[in-house]
């Protein structure tokens, strides 16, 4: 099944989230700022998404990425775009 609009190319700074990640579940994350996941198309719902991904240009991984927001944590707001690498380079 296709879906317009997907795949889709994200591109933005990492920025340092709460260390909820790397503290509290021992995955470490790459953070995208509120106005890149603010951007993304309707299609991309709240949801885990999976795909590729490199920081500064480096060797890409597979990635999985969560985009919305945290009931866990009482988060109110879409505002996460966390990307966790596997260890598996392409």
């Amino acid at each position: 099944m296709a879906y317009e609009g997907l795949p889709h190319f994200a591109k933005g700074e990492v920025v340092k989230g709460f260390g909820r990640g790397s503290k509290d579940l021992g995955c470490p994350t790459a953070n995208f700022p509120e106005e890149v996941v603010n951007k993304l198309p309707a299609i991309i719902q709240t949801g885990i998404y999976y795909g590729y991904a490199s920081v500064d240009k480096g060797d890409v991984y597979k990635m999985v990425m969560s985009i919305g927001w945290n009931p866990f944590y009482k988060n109110l707001k879409k505002i996460h775009g966390n990307a966790h690498f596997t260890r598996i380079r392409i």
